[in-house]
């Protein structure tokens, strides 16, 4: 059986009212994993105590990365970029790869090669932050609130580049984003968040298809949730529990 990625135990995170993660125990596999939760839930903190920014004032996190000297065991974009206000865009990318025009290109970002982030749009240094990430081949690369700042005739085009070179160097990825198409376009696994506790965790479509709760069924868009007294009136059969129905599935 593969190792986890990551494996957090009994993990609790102090804030200053309230505890921002608390007894959270799970387990991160490789692929793509989506962190989901209302804002305030925990998914920065929790990003925070994978890439190491943080650590956790109770229980463990332990990682279980491939020792290797040709590739960093991670790679982090954080949600406020990040980025060395010292350095050019294209220095950025110097920083963590040989190809740096070739990468520029990847997310049209040739024109402001020589430009300093204080020069750039709020989603030009979203780009940017990700690209910079990404450039450097990690083993797993941690995106806070990726391209959110990017318009929407881009995002997916980004988006598609980023599955592309993580399919192709083997890269896994661990996410935190509020747009449930992407969500369900991109992640394998997710992980929900509610008030700093771990709700629910598993694949992507069966949260989609069959969520537990109609809270976090609507984590991943709109749905119809009928209580097991309320199918017998709306769906003319009865059932022993709550069925949730997506607008796709409905007809008139």
């Amino acid at each position: 059986m593969t190792q986890p990625l990551w494996k957090l135990e009994h993990v609790t995170l102090s804030g200053h009212l309230r505890p921002r993660l608390e007894d959270v125990s799970l387990q991160i596999a490789a692929g793509t994993t989506a962190v989901l939760g209302c804002s305030g839930a925990g998914k920065t903190s929790m990003l925070n105590l994978l890439v190491g920014l943080e650590r956790p004032d109770a229980g463990s996190v332990s990682r279980n990365w491939a020792k290797t000297t040709d590739r960093p065991p991670i790679a982090w974009s954080p949600a406020d970029g990040g980025l060395w206000p010292h350095l050019t865009v294209r220095q950025h990318l110097d920083a963590v790869t040989d190809d740096a025009d070739d990468w520029l290109n990847l997310f049209d970002l040739t024109p402001l090669a020589n430009a300093p982030p204080d020069r750039l749009s709020l989603g030009e240094c979203s780009r940017l932050s990700l690209l910079r990430a990404l450039a450097s081949r990690p083993q797993v690369l941690v995106l806070d609130e990726p391209l959110v700042h990017v318009d929407t005739a881009r995002v997916r085009r980004y988006w598609d580049e980023v599955s592309r070179v993580c399919h192709e160097g083997d890269i896994s990825v661990v996410f935190a984003l509020h747009d449930p198409e992407l969500i369900l376009r991109q992640a394998e696994h997710v992980i929900c968040l509610d008030d700093g506790r771990c709700q629910w965790q598993g694949s992507a479509t069966d949260l989609y298809s069959s969520p537990p709760t109609e809270s976090l069924g609507w984590l991943l868009g709109p749905l119809n949730w009928f209580g097991a007294d309320e199918t017998t009136a709306w769906l003319e059969r009865e059932a022993p529990t709550a069925i949730s129905l997506r607008p796709e599935q409905l007809s008139i």
